[in-house]
C-alpha cells in the first residue's frame, strides 16, 4: 500500500511575510523565488551578490491534503503505522502538522521521518519552517570552545558555518562557485504505512563470485512475513535461483552460473532485478555481480593503489563531478547528459567530491547500466569537524543511511571520508592561521579522528562490502618506508605551484584523483550569462582562484596567462581576428587540453607507478571560469575531446620520460585481443616524410606492450622542427588509434601560417590545410559535439568531422599559428 507523494499544490512565503506564492516541491527557495520574479537569476551578470540576502531569511513551506480513506481504515483496523517522509530537508527546518510539532532537522544528507497515525486527520495542513542555515549554523559555531578550520569559505574566522552544518559545503561558495546558502525541501515527501515491505537492500558483503554460482544476502525492512520473490536476468528473462531465510528479515540469494559485471570498456554490464512481493506490494531491486578489491602490495616503489575487478587490475580513467547545476532540483535533468559525456570521452570511473551530495538514486543506476565505477566521497571537504556528541551523532546516521542506501551498486568502487581535510591539516598551517593552542589542536584532531576513523570506516564495514580510504590525498597507512610511494595524491604543484606538465610523470602517490588547469568557457555559454568581453565586470568576478603565496595578486587570470605563454601564446597579447574574449577562451582551452592529454598520457605509460588519473573537474555548476571540460550549458571545451582520446581503451603511447630513445607502448585496455600494424613516420614542418618504420603487434586482453623503435635523435634531430605521425590498424584495415605527436611545446615550434578551408554537406564538415596546422579549432553557429577538435593537420590533408545536431550553421575555424 502506497507509498502516496505530496507532490500537489505548494506554497511558501517569508517567515515575516503573509503572503504565499506558488512553490515547487521538490524545490529550493532561490528557484521558487526566481519562479515568482522575487529574485533575479543569480546566474546572470553580478546578481549573484544580490541573492545572499537570501541565506539570513526564514522561510516557510506549506501544503494541505486529504489522508486516504483507505489508509486511515487500514491503519485503525490492523493498528499499523502511518509515516510522513522526507527524503532531503535543506538542512535546519521545523515541521508541523495540524499545529503539531513532529521533527527538527539538521541535516540536508538524511532522510527524517515522522510517525503521524494520531496526528492525521480528513484534511490536513503540513508546515515546513525553515531557519537561516548560516544563523543556525553561527549558533553551533558559536558554541564551539574552538575556531573549527575550513577553507574556501570567504568569510572571516568565526563566521565560516560550513564546518559545523551538514549541508552541502559548496553551496557556501568555493573557488569554481558562487555562495548561494538558500533552504528547501530538495527531494520527495511522502506517506506510507509500515504494515507492508518498505524496503530491501542487497548486499554483498564476503561474497565472490564464482564460475558456477554467487550468493547475495537480502534484508528486507517492514513487518510483511509471506513474501514471493522473483528474478530476472539482463535481458529480462527469468533466472533459476534459489532463496532461504537464514534470519528474521534476511535471506540469501544464490544464483547459478552468473554474469559478471564490467567496467565500462572491459565488457558488458548485465543487471539482475529482484522482487520481492507480499500481499499489498511489490519492492524490486537491481544489482550486478563482480568484485572490487583495492591492491594495495608493496613493490619496488612503495605500495600499489588500484583498482581491481573480478580479479583483474583496471587503470582508472575519469573525472571528478560536482552537481551539473549549483540547485539540486535542476542538477537530476542534467545527470543523463553528464553520463553522456563521461561515457563518450571513455572515461571508467568518476570521483563524487565531498564538498557536495551524494548521487541520487538515479545516478547510480546509470553508472550500473553504462559501466562507470563511483569513487565515493563522504561530504566533508577542506575542514574539520565539531566535537560534540550531538553532531557525531548526526554523522553516523547519516553515514549508516547512505551506506546502506547505496551498498548493491555495482559501480561503487571506494567509500572516502573526505577531501584534503588530512591534507590541510597536516600542510595548510591551520594550526596557526586559527589560533589553534597545542591543547586545542589536539582536541580538533581528536574530534576529526573520532569521524574518519571510527564513525565512518565502522559504517562501511558493518552496512557493505566496500573499500574505505580515509581522506584524499593520503599516504597508505600500512606503508612505513621512508621515501617511498602510496596512496593517491592530487597532483596541484602543476597551476598552484606553476611547474611544467612532465610533473605528472615523477609527482607523489601512486594514483592521481585530482589535478588540473583553469580555462574559459564557450562564449555562448557567457553571453547567456551576460557576458560579452573580457572585460565585463560579471566574469571578472567569477574568478575565485587566488595565489597569493606565490605573488602578491596572482589569480587565476594571471596563471592560466603563465601556462598558456609556456604552452601556447599570450591571451593578453593582441594578435590574430579573434577580439580579446575569443582569444582567452581559445587559448586557455587549447592549453587546459594539452595539459589532460598530457596527465593523462603519461599516467598511462608510467609503467605501474600511476593506477588512476581523474581530472579536476568535469562539469560546472554555473557559468564558469573553472577547470571543468564540460562548460555549464554542456558544451564541450577543448579539453573533453583531448581526454576522449587519452582515454581510448587501445592506444599508441609514447614515452616522455627518455630523453635518447623512442619507446611506444601499445595499450590494449579491452577484452578482446588485438592484431594490426603500427606505421610510424617523422615528418618536418613541410609535411615532408624524414624517416618511416611499421611492427606488426598483437595485443591480449588487457595487456600494454613496450616497443623500442631507436635513438630518438634518429627520428627528430631537432624536436621543434619533426613530428611523429602514426596510424595503428588492425588485419582488416580497422583504424585502431592514430595521431601526431609533437617532441616540444607548442610554443616553441614555429607553425606556418596556413589556409584552413572548410565545407559543410549536412552533418558532415570537411576541413583542409595548405600547411601543419596545429590546434584546429571549429567553432559551429548550432549547438552541438563534433567528433574531434583540438585537432593537427597535415599539409594537403583533409579531416572529415561529423555533427550531432541537425545542422551546424556557420563554420568557422582557428589555430595556433594566428597567434605566433
Amino acid at each position: 500500500m502506497g507509498p502516496w507523494l505530496l507532490d500537489g499544490v505548494w506554497e511558501f512565503k517569508h517567515a515575516d511575510s503573509t503572503t504565499w506564492m506558488p512553490a515547487e516541491v521538490p524545490g529550493d527557495v532561490m528557484t521558487d523565488l526566481i519562479r515568482n520574479g522575487k529574485l533575479d537569476d543569480p546566474y546572470h551578470g553580478t546578481n549573484e551578490r544580490k541573492s545572499q540576502w537570501v541565506e539570513s531569511a526564514d522561510w516557510v513551506y506549506r501544503h494541505v491534503f486529504k489522508t486516504p480513506l483507505k489508509t486511515l481504515s487500514k491503519t485503525h483496523e490492523s493498528r499499523c503505522i502511518i509515516e510522513l517522509v522526507f527524503n532531503g530537508l535543506d538542512t535546519y527546518s521545523t515541521v508541523i502538522l495540524n499545529g503539531d510539532t513532529l521533527l527538527q532537522t539538521n541535516n540536508a544528507h538524511r532522510t527524517w521521518i515522522a510517525s503521524v497515525s494520531d496526528h492525521l486527520k480528513e484534511q490536513n495542513v503540513l508546515e515546513v519552517h525553515f531557519h537561516s542555515p548560516v544563523k543556525m549554523g553561527q549558533e553551533q559555531l558559536d558554541a564551539s570552545p574552538w575556531f573549527i578550520p575550513v577553507s574556501n569559505e570567504q568569510r572571516p574566522q568565526g563566521e565560516q558555518t560550513s564546518s559545523v552544518s551538514r549541508k552541502a559545503m559548496y553551496q557556501y561558495g568555493w573557488d569554481w562557485g558562487p555562495r548561494l546558502t538558500s533552504a528547501g525541501i530538495w527531494q520527495d515527501v511522502f506517506l506510507r504505512v509500515t504494515d507492508d515491505i518498505q524496503s530491501m537492500r542487497l548486499n554483498l558483503q564476503g561474497l565472490t563470485p564464482e564460475q558456477a554460482s554467487y550468493e547475495v544476502e537480502v534484508e528486507v525492512e517492514g513487518p510483511a512475513h509471506d513474501i514471493a520473490w522473483d528474478l530476472t536476468g539482463p535481458n529480462g528473462d527469468r533466472v533459476v535461483f534459489d532463496i532461504t531465510s537464514t534470519s528474521v528479515g534476511t535471506w540469501n540469494l544464490h544464483i547459478p552460473n552468473p554474469k559478471l559485471w564490467w567496467p565500462n570498456g572491459m565488457g558488458e554490464q548485465p543487471l539482475y532485478t529482484l522482487e520481492a512481493r507480499s500481499e499489498m506490494q511489490s519492492v524490486t531491486k537491481r544489482f550486478g555481480i563482480r568484485t572490487i578489491t583495492w591492491n594495495r602490495d608493496k613493490d619496488a616503489l612503495g605500495r600499489r593503489f588500484e583498482c581491481v575487478v573480478n580479479g583483474q587490475p583496471i587503470f582508472a580513467r575519469g573525472a571528478n563531478m560536482v552537481p551539473p547545476d549549483f540547485f539540486p532540483v535542476r542538477a537530476r535533468d542534467q545527470t543523463a547528459r553528464l553520463i553522456d559525456d563521461a561515457i563518450a570521452a571513455n572515461m571508467n570511473m568518476l570521483r563524487i567530491w565531498g564538498g557536495a551530495i551524494y548521487g541520487e538514486d538515479a545516478f547510480y543506476d546509470l553508472c550500473d547500466e553504462r559501466g562507470l565505477l563511483v569513487w565515493q566521497d563522504f561530504m566533508f571537504a577542506c575542514c574539520m569537524v565539531p566535537e560534540d556528541s550531538a553532531y557525531v551523532a548526526n554523522v553516523k546516521a547519516e553515514a549508516f543511511e547512505q551506506v546502506q542506501r547505496i551498498r548493491h551498486h555495482p559501480s561503487l568502487a571506494l567509500w572516502c571520508g573526505n577531501n584534503e581535510s588530512e591534507k590541510a591539516w597536516e600542510t595548510w598551517g591551520w594550526q596557526e592561521t586559527y589560533g589553534l593552542s597545542p591543547t586545542d589542536s589536539a582536541s580538533v584532531h581528536q574530534a576529526y579522528l573520532r569521524i574518519f576513523d571510527e564513525v565512518l570506516p565502522l559504517a562501511v564495514a558493518e552496512e557493505s562490502d566496500a573499500f574505505y580510504w580515509a581522506s584524499s590525498p593520503m599516504t597508505d597507512p600500512l606503508e612505513n618506508r621512508p621515501g617511498k610511494l602510496s596512496g593517491d595524491e592530487h597532483a596541484w604543484r602543476v597551476w598552484f605551484d606553476t611547474l611544467d606538465f612532465d610533473h605528472y610523470s615523477d609527482h607523489l602517490g601512486r594514483f592521481a584523483s585530482e589535478y588540473g588547469l583553469q580555462s574559459l568557457p564557450d562564449r555562448k555559454t557567457l553571453e547567456a550569462a551576460g557576458i560579452h568581453a573580457f572585460d565585463d565586470e560579471a566574469l571578472q568576478f567569477r574568478q575565485r582562484s587566488a595565489m597569493e603565496w606565490l605573488q602578491p595578486g596572482l589569480d587565476g587570470w594571471g596563471m592560466m596567462r603563465i601556462y598558456a605563454r609556456r604552452y601556447t601564446a599570450d591571451p593578453a597579447q593582441e594578435a590574430g581576428q579573434l577580439n580579446a574574449l575569443d582569444r582567452w577562451i581559445y587559448l586557455t582551452q587549447l592549453t587546459q587540453a594539452e595539459g589532460l592529454r598530457e596527465a593523462i598520457e603519461r599516467h598511462r605509460f608510467s609503467r605501474g607507478r600511476t593506477a588512476g588519473s581523474l581530472y579536476w573537474q568535469l562539469d560546472d555548476v554555473w557559468p564558469a571560469v573553472s577547470w571543468s571540460t564540460v562548460d555549464f550549458d554542456g558544451r564541450w571545451k577543448l579539453a573533453h575531446y583531448a581526454v576522449q582520446h587519452a582515454n581510448a581503451p587501445r592506444r599508441v603511447l609514447f614515452d616522455r620520460m627518455d630523453p635518447d630513445s623512442l619507446r611506444l607502448l601499445f595499450d590494449n585496455s579491452g577484452p578482446h585481443t588485438t592484431e594490426g600494424r603500427l606505421q610510424l613516420t617523422s615528418v618536418d614542418l613541410h609535411g615532408t616524410q624524414q624517416r618511416t618504420d611499421s611492427i606488426s603487434m598483437a595485443c591480449k586482453p588487457f595487456e600494454a606492450i613496450e616497443w623500442n623503435a631507436g635513438a630518438l635523435s634518429d627520428w627528430a634531430p631537432d624536436p621543434t622542427t619533426h613530428l611523429l605521425v602514426w596510424i595503428w590498424t588492425s588485419d582488416d584495415d580497422t583504424v585502431l588509434d592514430q595521431g601526431i605527436q609533437r617532441l616540444a611545446k607548442p610554443s616553441e615550434i614555429a607553425w606556418p601560417k596556413a589556409q584552413i578551408e572548410i565545407a559543410v554537406n549536412g552533418s558532415e564538415i570537411t576541413v583542409r590545410s595548405d600547411a601543419f596546422t596545429y590546434g584546429v579549432q571549429i567553432r559551429t553557429e548550432h549547438a552541438g559535439h563534433l567528433s574531434d577538435n583540438g585537432f593537427t593537420l597535415l599539409p594537403g590533408q583533409s579531416r572529415v568531422l561529423h555533427f550531432d545536431g541537425e545542422s551546424p550553421g556557420k563554420v568557422e575555424a582557428t589555430c595556433l599559428a594566428d597567434f605566433q
